[in-house]
């Protein structure tokens, strides 16, 4: 059992650095999926050329792109348009128009997938500049895809061979963009409907003031209708087709603000107007029919403003009123997140967002959208939930844990990226998070004798594809104070179906006072063996004497009777 313990110590310092550079792509990975998101809003408001030229222009300064093409799909011809360009314009490109299923930008818009030359043979594809022409090594082309729909493509051209997490960052951005894109589109056919319906008003109230001039001759001229009886026949018929002009004018638009309600009731969540009045009133003049859903009520019950401020949760009510008195004073996109009361007593998380305009009348108008977030909101605190207990019970164990991913060749080594609890480090004497996140943080404190074999143990299980027993070697690391304590490192791994050894993750338990008692016991052991080997030649030599005095008896009592 002691052997077994000394060939174990060589398994724990590699899996820290895997971790590590995890963790780095990871944070690295969130940090520009947010900084993006800053980039969308910011051009949230723009033309799809200048919300084009922004997006494609970041992208390329972040990946290192020499040349970026950002292509939108036309739905009415079928086929992806150039719309804004990094080191490259409209005039310059080879082809600024792709049908779907053309050459690799309309193939990606068909297939829903990106694609990405590398190694691309040298004066195959050239970049100009002032120097004069580069061969480009790289080409990178992602489909900008929300709910299963192609809205565009990017196209990127590279001097170097593109690492693939870059591919992986702009496949995720793509979508962003995408979903980005496709509510540019709709903001900009919904303001359009908007635009088209109030000039359909103008023309109808021009038309009620005519008629109504038409009524005010008619009546003046009653006095007269004997003498001009037949002026007032021509009159009549007139005012019957313009009659029948301003019917069919009014199931036009009846007919349009049908269907501009359909779209409406069409986009998730409630399209509203808030306005703002100089002397302070508020009103909520306009909603889609999305109100049902986000509030549970209907605009009939939210002719008194202070109804519709009622429903928003107390503690968020403040937010609401001041973020509203900060857009109208900084005349700035208005945003905001609160809960609202549901009148069967339930709370609901809603988002706000509306675009500040202003009025004739020196009154603010806003036009915007409420959206549901409440299953957002649930998910964020559940994943807040899990956090916490997991740093209770990292700081409550007794244990250290650590965590390690496993290299695709399923070799360890002392730059292994390992993650280590804090109780890792204060086993080993240190203060919490010293250790570093690589394998090689245990594997400089193992035992010298024991060293040769650290790595050999895990690789050892490692590679048993069949087993499913959890990893248990005991090795003697060195503390803070330079000396040696014993140390049971157990890990369970997670494999793939064929068996292939994916992740690992365990504890770091200190045994030192069990190999201890252990060895106290060994020594009892081997003093109770030696004691009973003496114990029993004191009784072979008894029985020696015991013969021999039995037959001194006899030889005498032999010799008596002679």
């Amino acid at each position: 059992m002691m052997q077994a313990n000394n060939e174990n110590p060589e398994n724990n310092t590699n899996s820290k650095v895997t971790v590590t550079k995890d963790i780095q792509e990871r944070l690295w990975l969130d940090s520009n999926l947010t900084k993006f998101d800053d980039v969308l809003r910011e051009n949230y408001d723009k033309s799809i050329e200048d919300f084009s030229e922004a997006i494609i222009g970041y992208l390329c300064t972040l990946t290192e792109a020499m040349r970026g093409a950002f292509f939108v799909r036309n739905t009415k011809k079928n086929c992806l348009e150039f719309r804004g360009g990094y080191a490259c314009t409209e005039k310059s490109m080879g082809k600024a128009s792709f049908d779907i299923g053309e050459s690799v930008v309309g193939q990606v818009a068909k297939s829903h997938r990106s694609s990405f030359l590398k190694d691309i043979p040298l004066q195959n594809v050239y970049l100009n500049s002032s120097a004069g022409q580069l061969s480009a090594r790289s080409m990178a082309v992602i489909p900008l895809i929300f709910n299963e729909d192609v809205y565009g493509v990017l196209e990127f051209v590279y001097l170097h061979n593109l690492d693939e997490k870059y591919l992986d960052l702009l496949n995720r951005l793509g979508r962003s963009a995408a979903a980005m894109l496709q509510s540019i589109q709709n903001n900009i056919k919904t303001k359009k409907l908007l635009h088209e319906s109030l000039l359909q008003a103008e023309r109808l109230r021009a038309a009620e003031e005519e008629m109504r001039q038409n009524n005010e001759e008619l009546v003046a001229t009653q006095e007269e209708m004997q003498r001009k009886s037949k002026e007032l026949e021509y009159l009549l018929q007139e005012s019957k087709a313009k009659g029948k002009e301003m019917h069919e004018v009014k199931e036009k638009l009846e007919k349009e603000q049908e269907n501009f309600n359909r779209m409406t009731s069409a986009v998730p969540g409630m399209i509203f107007q808030y306005k703002v009045f100089p002397d302070g009133t508020h009103q909520l003049p306009y909603t889609s029919s999305g109100i049902a859903d986000i509030f549970g009520a209907s605009l009939h019950d939210f002719e008194d403003i202070e109804v519709f401020k009622s429903l928003i949760h107390p503690d968020n009510l403040l937010s609401f009123e001041e973020s509203i008195a900060e857009a109208v004073e900084t005349f700035s996109l208005w945003q905001w997140e609160g809960r609202v009361n549901l009148q069967n007593g339930g709370v609901k998380w809603v988002a706000g967002s509306a675009r500040p305009e202003a009025l004739d009348d020196k009154s603010v108008l806003f036009s915007g959208i409420f959206t549901d977030i409440t299953t957002m909101k649930e998910k964020e605190a559940f994943i807040q939930t899990i956090n916490e207990r997991f740093e209770l019970i990292n700081k409550g164990s007794a244990q250290g844990i650590w965590d390690m991913d496993i290299p695709e060749n399923e070799t360890l080594n002392q730059e292994t990226p390992v993650w280590w609890s804090g109780q890792c480090s204060t086993l080993l004497g240190y203060q919490e998070s010293t250790l570093a996140e690589r394998l090689g943080s245990l594997y400089d404190r193992v035992h010298p004798t024991s060293r040769g074999l650290f790595f050999e143990h895990f690789h050892h299980h490692l590679r048993k594809y069949k087993s499913v027993k959890p990893f248990e070697k005991a090795f003697r690391f060195r503390t803070n104070n330079n000396r040696y304590r014993w140390f049971l490192l157990r890990g369970t791994i997670q494999r793939s179906p064929t068996g292939k050894p994916l992740r690992m993750a365990g504890a770091l338990v200190d045994i030192t006072r069990y190999k201890t008692l252990e060895k106290k016991l060994d020594k009892y052991k081997l003093r109770e063996q030696k004691m009973l080997t003496k114990i029993g030649e004191q009784e072979k030599r008894n029985n020696t004497v015991k013969t021999l005095e039995t037959v001194n008896a006899e030889l005498v009592g032999h010799s008596g009777k002679k």
